[in-house]
């Protein structure tokens, strides 16, 4: 199979994550790219779970990206699930970003538990992430089961979106609004918002596990 340096944009984006995976391992840069584009939103997701008041919203979202960067030049098929490991890497690179920023504050652990593994495992199983504290321990882990289900989903609807579809995804993750998306991807209103009407039927088709209906009109 040729390299991705050699396949078109359209081409590229077809491409599974496995694939993507293999050449970005052999120092593909274009492969390495369409991963961090597949899996942006993933990180806009889960940095928007875990922001807290006081933070600078892009620097946040870019540790996020550097979890993610990690991720990918990390993973090897016996860590798993790649969309289970990024989000595990992702959720640690904000979660270490929370607690400098609080150790600055003088508030360490004002509302955070480290349950982290030793230092050195990197396996997505044997990580427990850092839990709010005003959670009871069963919530906190009901809390964590269900963001890793949405982590899991959001991964799965990202690989069904055409690149647009990806960048306004993105762009509403990041609390952009319908006319702030059309202007930052040069895009008029009525391309966005058909582009956000084809995000929730195909988000509501995975979630029903209804594969038939997932092409666009």
């Amino acid at each position: 199979m040729k390299s991705p340096m050699h396949c078109s944009g359209d081409r590229l984006d077809e491409l599974s994550d496995d694939t993507l995976l293999k050449w970005a391992a052999k120092g593909d840069m274009r492969a390495e790219e369409m991963l961090v584009v597949r899996y942006t939103p993933m990180v806009y997701s889960i940095a928007r779970t875990c922001y807290r008041q006081g933070l600078e919203r892009a620097d946040f979202v870019q540790e996020g990206m550097v979890g993610l960067l990690y991720a990918i030049r990390e993973f090897s098929p016996e860590k798993g699930s790649f969309a289970a490991f990024a989000s595990v890497c992702i959720r640690n690179a904000l979660y270490s970003a929370l607690r400098k920023a609080l150790s600055k504050k003088q508030a360490a652990m004002n509302g955070y538990i480290s349950l982290s593994s030793p230092e050195g495992d990197k396996t997505a199983s044997s990580t427990l992430l850092t839990l709010l504290s005003e959670d009871t321990t069963a919530d906190a882990l009901d809390r964590l089961i269900r963001e890793d289900e949405q982590a899991r989903l959001l991964a799965a609807l990202t690989a069904l979106l055409s690149p647009f579809e990806q960048k306004v995804l993105s762009a509403w993750l990041a609390g952009f609004s319908i006319p702030e998306t059309a202007r930052a991807l040069d895009k008029s209103v009525k391309s966005v918002e058909n582009a956000l009407t084809r995000l929730r039927r195909k988000a509501k088709d995975l979630a029903a596990g209804q594969s038939g209906s997932l092409h666009e009109d």
